[in-house]
């Protein structure tokens, strides 16, 4: 009998951290979102050719977000090579 209760214990518990683990990711993945979006609507081009120190000034801003871990490889990449169209 102890051991039941001791086994439904520890798959309670089990359970429980699996789902803090995912509430964590979820809270990271908002916060990653937050940052995207906000350095995309710093980055948005303007009507008319940006001018080459924005350019750089943006491409900074991507570096450091690649750094910070904010974007994976591949999306600094990606948002690098479409500044730099």
């Amino acid at each position: 009998m102890q051991t039941v209760i001791v086994m439904i214990v520890g798959i309670l518990l089990l359970i429980f951290a699996i789902w803090l683990i995912k509430d964590m990711n979820k809270n990271e993945n908002r916060l990653k979102e937050s940052k995207i979006n906000k350095i995309k609507k710093e980055t948005r081009p303007a009507e008319a050719e940006p001018s080459s120190s924005d350019i750089g000034a943006r491409l900074k801003k991507l570096r450091q977000m690649y750094k910070d871990g904010i974007l994976s490889k591949v999306e600094f990449e990606k948002a690098k090579n479409k500044l730099l169209k």
